[in-house]
């Protein structure tokens, strides 16, 4: 393949990142004018196993469904399904949401200013890992209507806190106004306009 693409392997210069085994292994790749013109892969692909990380493997990229669901939410607005100032009062008038979050609106959720805690309550994260095999979007929606019931950490658009929870409120108002799930959204709007045939939901580990 490197040979074929004129790209360098610099797998080799990895070595000193993954040799004490803190780092059990990793995948880089440099892309120049749209080409990939050099790329490696050290250590291993589980922490005691000998199997060796390749470049054809699978990594799970923390929080990038944020700009995902940021790049989703502009195209929604674009089309008028949506619009940033939407609060999520109006598209969940079903919901029990404390007043606090009433005028909380789309970009808030989606710019870590929607007043959502920076951390998941961890009575939250027991439903849900309970919740586990129910669809997606079930999950989700439970998650949405607890966090929105409880007071916000802060006035929407009065702070900034990293939240996936914030996002998760946002990717569920997206959900709402579509009628289609995150997943679908994605695929159908971001994956396949962008050729991108690998990606996929949850833990790069999981079946399928």
């Amino acid at each position: 393949i490197d040979a074929l693409f004129g790209r360098d392997d610099v797998s080799s210069d990895l070595d000193r990142f993954t040799r004490n085994g803190k780092v059990p292994g990793m995948a880089v790749a440099a892309v120049l004018d749209g080409r990939i013109v050099a790329a490696g892969a050290s250590g291993v692909r589980k922490s005691g196993d000998p199997a060796k990380v390749t470049i054809e493997d699978k990594f799970h990229i923390g929080s990038c469904t944020k700009s995902m669901t940021g790049t989703l939410a502009a195209i929604l607005v674009a089309e008028g399904k949506i619009t940033w100032e939407s609060t999520v009062a109006e598209v969940f008038p079903d919901f029990d949401i404390h007043p606090g979050y009433r005028k909380a609106t789309l970009l808030q959720m989606a710019s870590n200013s929607g007043g959502v805690p920076g951390d998941i309550p961890g009575d939250l994260w027991k439903q849900l890992i309970a919740d586990r095999g129910k669809p997606e979007s079930q999950q989700r929606e439970a998650l949405v209507r607890a966090l929105l019931k409880n007071p916000p950490a802060y006035p929407p658009g009065s702070n900034n806190t990293y939240s996936n929870g914030g996002f998760t409120i946002a990717g569920a108002m997206l959900e709402r106004v579509s009628k289609q799930s995150y997943a679908k959204l994605a695929e159908e709007r971001l994956f396949q306009p962008l050729g991108i045939k690998s990606a996929g939901f949850g833990a790069a580990a999981s079946p399928g």
